[in-house]
């Protein structure tokens, strides 16, 4: 194994992915072995589970870039300059008030950063989707999506319903499908359509300590 930064990197996630799914639900995952196509595998209980990380620096930029300029400021107060500043991103601003969250009109998020996100999360799953046919049959084999920016509850909702079109135009399919996003991990079963969500927070330190040590062994 090639000891470069873009391979510890990717197995952190990819070790973080399965003491997330292990913690979580050990009966289920808590028997996972590392393989390749996909990442990890139970032969026993005949389960699979491939990873992937939906990064996009360009987004994450965007977003670092709108959020020290904008985010927190009230828009009826901001000065003619920020106006201009903030009429350059492309896309709807909106404020608290605006999507309900209080009655303060400071903004707080920008539409088309959260376009680009969905669709970032989607190609990636529809690379691996199209990518399922060259890997080893398991009874149950699932997706694991790490994300590097919070989605909210409207798009995870987008994002599973438009996972089961994809699904549907491919013979062989994902059970389910895991997307973490550092905040919460949202877990979508695409046979019977129920969606449940965990606080990672919950488990954030155990993860961590359980990924370090793993993979100073690899």
């Amino acid at each position: 194994m090639k000891d470069s930064s873009h391979n510890v990197k990717k197995i952190r996630y990819e070790y973080r992915a399965k003491n997330t799914l292990a913690v979580f639900f050990p009966d289920e995952f808590g028997h996972l072995e590392k393989s390749e196509k996909p990442d990890w595998i139970d032969s026993t209980n005949n389960i699979g589970v491939e990873v992937v990380r939906v990064l996009d620096s360009d987004c994450l930029e965007e977003r670092r870039s709108f959020s020290k300029k904008f985010a927190g400021k009230s828009k009826l107060m901001l000065s003619p300059k920020l106006k201009v500043q903030l009429s350059k991103y492309n896309g709807r601003t909106y404020t608290a008030r605006e999507l309900g969250i209080s009655d303060a009109d400071v903004i707080v998020s920008h539409c088309h950063t959260v376009l680009v996100n969905v669709d970032m999360i989607l190609s990636a799953i529809n690379r691996k989707i199209k990518l399922l046919g060259d890997y080893e049959n398991f009874d149950r084999t699932y997706l694991y999506v790490l994300c590097d920016t919070n989605i909210s509850c409207a798009e995870i909702g987008s994002i599973f319903i438009s996972c089961h079109e994809l699904q549907q135009k491919s013979e062989k399919k994902f059970r389910g499908i895991f997307i973490d996003d550092g905040v919460k991990m949202y877990r979508h079963d695409f046979c019977n359509g129920t969606t449940s969500e965990r606080n990672l927070s919950d488990v954030a330190q155990q993860v961590f300590v359980r990924t370090e040590m793993e993979i100073k062994n690899v």
